[in-house]
């Protein structure tokens, strides 16, 4: 049973510090004595289970039937279902924030390597380790920033490692700000009013996605230079930020579970309500979002990424491997926006008997700005080697 009086006194407690924003020595000594353990983890899922994988690719709108017909895939080389690659973000997302609960939180980037096929009905368990912390100073603002990078490790069920993800974040404090004052940098952002003109862009560029499928890309038909087809997600709005979340198997839960009744920490006081609500809200609630200085709600970093390997995926076709993507995310990406994931090829090589493709990839928002940079490397099946 929860002891109301503690709750009471820690939320008394938090909210100056949540007002504050500011990390106290005896926090950054704690998390500097974490560097290089092996940190708990609590997956969302399991297991790659055909409804599992069903609901990832409904979550990011991947429509690719590799992961969702089981006739269509069975008739592949791999004989049954597989997950996107990037469905291990439904195992434990690539989101992880090392301590310092009440200062602002973004996923600064993501390093993924995938040795194996994610096949249906296969079973994970992970490992995160807590690599490095690096603190800098933002001057014009007068804050901290600080920098966690950590590596995450998923084995199947044979033990064996399916995929690898070097994680890095940012934690910056409130220096010098008053509670849910909207920084400098993201004032003026507001929800986009868009014109006819772009959402039939955006409406033509859904109908003509384009899924590679059963007809194989070989590596010697791919040029330097060659543009990927782009993949359009948006106007991103709330439904689309819960298929998302019932996707990667939620990180909350409700009610009597909720985060509310054991760790204030990590919530937010309604100002309208009095009531408490779990900070991750931020994707939700404007509210939420300006409590920590930004103006409106947004989505995860770890969402566009696995929207870029969406792209990947559709371009490779059933017969490439997706090996490794990473991806920097540079910008807040505010609910009501359209994002455009794009690519270029950038180099083709053999390497160890695998014929290679590398390409930068990067997203565009509907104003144009660049908001991630990343890039990826694929094996695609070589002519050479077809009996």
């Amino acid at each position: 049973m929860v002891d109301k009086e503690q709750m009471t006194k820690r939320g008394r407690a938090n909210t100056h510090r949540k007002k504050t924003g500011i990390a106290t020595d005896e926090d950054i000594a704690l998390i500097k004595a974490r560097i290089g353990t092996l940190r708990p983890v609590v997956q969302t899922n399991e297991s790659a289970t055909k409804d599992a994988i069903r609901h990832f690719a409904d979550g990011i709108g991947d429509p690719n039937p590799l992961w969702r017909d089981e006739s269509y895939a069975s008739n592949t080389r791999y004989g049954c279902l597989i997950a996107p690659p990037t469905f291990l973000n439904a195992i434990l997302p690539a989101q992880w924030h090392e301590g310092f609960t009440t200062l602002r939180a973004f996923v600064a980037g993501c390093e993924w390597e995938w040795h194996r096929p994610i096949k249906v009905n296969d079973k994970f368990t992970v490992t995160n380790i807590f690599d490095d912390l690096t603190i800098k100073r933002d001057t014009p603002v007068g804050r901290r920033l600080f920098l966690q990078s950590g590596r995450m490790s998923y084995l199947n069920q044979y033990g064996e490692i399916t995929g690898v993800c070097r994680w890095t974040n940012i934690q910056s404090e409130f220096s010098g700000e008053k509670h849910g004052v909207v920084s400098d940098k993201l004032k003026g952002q507001a929800r986009h009013v868009y014109t006819q003109k772009e959402l039939d862009a955006i409406e033509q560029a859904y109908t003509e996605e384009e899924i590679r499928g059963s007809n194989p890309r070989y590596w010697e038909d791919v040029a330097v230079g060659e543009e990927i087809r782009p993949v359009v997600k948006g106007p991103t709005n709330y439904a689309d930020m819960v298929a998302f979340f019932l996707g990667i198997g939620g990180i909350w839960k409700a009610h009597s579970l909720s985060v509310v009744r054991s760790n204030l920490e990590k919530c937010w006081r309604d100002p309208q309500t009095n009531a408490w609500m779990p900070r991750g809200a931020v994707h939700f609630f404007d509210e939420v979002a300006r409590s920590g200085g930004v103006p409106a709600a947004y989505d995860l970093g770890i969402q566009r990424l696995c929207w870029l390997g969406h792209m990947m995926t559709n371009w490779m076709g059933d017969d490439g491997f997706l090996k490794k993507l990473g991806v920097q995310f540079r910008a807040v990406n505010f609910l009501g926006n359209t994002t455009w994931c794009r690519g270029k090829i950038s180099r083709k090589y053999v390497e160890n008997g695998d014929y290679l493709v590398e390409s930068e990839i990067w997203s565009d928002n509907q104003k144009g700005e660049t908001i991630d940079t990343g890039h990826a490397t694929i094996a695609l099946p070589s002519r050479s080697s077809v009996v």
